[in-house]
């Protein structure tokens, strides 16, 4: 099984915000491949399909993003899924807007819910990183993870999220070959 972990915070209020990249990417994804079965868990909402042989879990933790460790270690726990086989999509500060970076394992880089996942199931996970830039204070970056994106990002957004799910089967059945397929070439008007 492969889990793709989309960070998020749940609640309507956070629906548009650059922290909920995660949610948002996993969204596109379920839509392009038609998992519709959502299971709501205590700790996550999760839905599993079988796509071309290959079994497929995408989870968004409900923990909110500090503990989103917590909801990713009782499913690979559960499962015995293997840390390799784990797909964290999140947001990234350091990144420019809509600029789109995929790696193996990592440092957390202050980002609370990769530390919690870190320190829950190791760091030898994938990760694909999204950015959404920085604030100009850097004293802000808690406001401005929360802050919704400008509307007119919001289009471009979606065109990075539709082609990540474009190009994850690829990457799922060989991560370190297919993984340049991941990253868009999308800019900001």
């Amino acid at each position: 099984m492969f889990l793709i972990v989309g960070l998020g915070n749940p609640g309507d209020k956070y629906k548009k915000t650059r922290h909920n990249v995660g949610f948002m990417a996993v969204d596109a994804i379920s839509e392009k491949f038609g998992f519709e079965e959502i299971f709501d868990k205590p700790k996550y909402q999760i839905s599993i399909k079988n796509i071309h042989g290959c079994k497929i879990a995408v989870m968004k933790p409900m923990t909110y993003m500090n503990l989103s460790g917590v909801a990713v270690y009782s499913f690979v726990s559960m499962y015995k899924i293997p840390v390799e086989n784990v797909l964290v999509i999140h947001d990234d500060i350091e990144l420019p807007p809509m600029k789109v970076k995929i790696k193996l394992g990592g440092s957390a880089k202050g980002h609370n819910g990769l530390r919690n996942i870190d320190n829950c199931v190791g760091n030898g996970y994938w990760r694909i990183r999204i950015g959404v830039g920085r604030p100009e204070n850097k004293s802000d970056v808690n406001n401005f993870v929360i802050s919704n994106f400008p509307s007119n990002e919001l289009p471009t957004l979606q065109l990075v999220f539709n082609h990540i799910a474009d190009n994850i089967l690829e990457f799922i059945e060989n991560p370190a070959k297919n993984m340049n397929k991941l990253l868009p070439n999308i800019s900001i008007n």
